[in-house]
């Protein structure tokens, strides 16, 4: 349960209640019970919107609404009581709790609270029934699968094994390791002109993910000699544009002796209205 999920069963419950002509107290907490979003009624005591919230803990933690525990606990009186030091911040057992599912599991639960118990627990059902049949993305939790998308560009060394050159997620862009290699020759200059092939490939490959060097946020460097890291870094700030990203920098075996250095980045996708 995050914000974005509970301000819309907020409003509901809000739009609900105002319906019916009563100002509710609305809570709403996640699967462990904790407090994402609570409100008092215009006129309501100021313990409402406690007693809303204790009724959603108490939803949440039994994975029903409360008038099915009022009844489910009608000869055990004292149960309920023990709940209060044992659930944290303390339940209220009222009616007007109701837990809210997505996709089968529990994501937390609603409690309503300012007018008749009946009132309240209707408000309560009405509000889950209604985001439930409203099929909206936010009663998911938020969470969808994130769409990889794979990158391929010939502005860039094609790969050699069972990998892309890059993968877009989301608004960000993933490349592999790109080395230096002149693609028309097939050899390996100097630390100078690898540097700066690396970089000009990585930069071919996030143009054709909609990125570019200027969005590139982290950057990771591979050197086969400590020796170079003067020449790759002078290379390194002619190319790379202002502010320089974030890096973390190691000295390892690269594969193949004339390899020198290897890059990957994580980048933005560039937003057109970006003016950097």
């Amino acid at each position: 349960m995050n914000y974005e999920t509970a301000r819309q069963y907020f409003d509901k419950a809000k739009a609900i209640g105002a319906s019916k002509g009563v100002e509710v107290s609305v809570a709403v907490v996640d699967a462990s019970g904790r407090t994402v979003m609570l409100g008092r009624g215009k006129e309501e005591a100021w313990h409402g919107p406690y007693m809303a919230a204790g009724k959603a803990r108490l939803a949440a933690a039994f994975r029903k609404p409360t008038i099915a525990l009022i009844e489910q606990w009608a000869d055990r009186p004292l149960y309920p009581m023990s709940l209060t030091t044992i659930i944290p911040e303390g339940v209220t057992l009222n009616p007007g709790g109701y837990p809210i599912f997505a996709q089968g599991a529990c994501i937390g639960a609603i409690g309503i609270g300012g007018g008749a118990p009946a009132l309240d627990d209707e408000i309560a059902r009405l509000t889950v029934e209604a985001m439930d049949a409203s099929g909206a993305e936010a009663h998911s939790d938020s969470r969808q699968d994130v769409k990889k998308i794979p990158i391929r560009t010939e502005g860039a060394p094609t790969p050699t094994g069972p990998f892309n050159q890059a993968i877009r997620a989301g608004n960000l862009v993933f490349t592999s390791g790109q080395a230096g290699r002149n693609r028309e020759t097939g050899k390996m200059g100097d630390i100078r002109d690898q540097a700066r092939r690396c970089i000009g490939n990585i930069g071919a490959v996030l143009e054709a993910a909609g990125s570019s060097l200027a969005h590139v946020v982290k950057v990771t460097v591979f050197l086969r000699n400590s020796d170079d890291w003067k020449a790759f870094n002078e290379e390194y700030v002619k190319l790379m544009p202002p502010p320089l990203p974030a890096r973390t920098s190691a000295i390892v075996d690269l594969k193949g002796p004339d390899m020198l250095v290897e890059m990957e980045v994580i980048a933005c996708v560039a937003d057109q209205n970006d003016e950097a």
